[in-house]
């Protein structure tokens, strides 16, 4: 569990992040969570451009482009 968001199966992972498939059991809808990697945690370049992705996902409006809902730290 992170915050609110029940993780379940792995999707993915890199060199930066890895996404998790989870569910927000308040607004009972699946979700996809991004999770920066420990050892990229503390590099605040890192970080930073972690958050401007977030960003600009959330500005883009395109059926294609996974849209950004949330953001916080752990």
């Amino acid at each position: 569990r992170i915050g609110r968001y029940r993780l379940g199966q792995r999707l993915g992972a890199g060199s930066f992040a890895t996404v998790w498939k989870g569910h927000d059991d308040d607004l009972d809808v699946d979700v996809a969570v991004k999770i920066l990697a420990d050892n990229w945690a503390s590099n605040e370049d890192v970080r930073n451009r972690f958050l401007a992705e977030a960003r600009l996902l959330r500005k883009i409006q395109d059926e294609r482009i996974v849209r950004v809902y949330d953001i916080g730290t752990t």
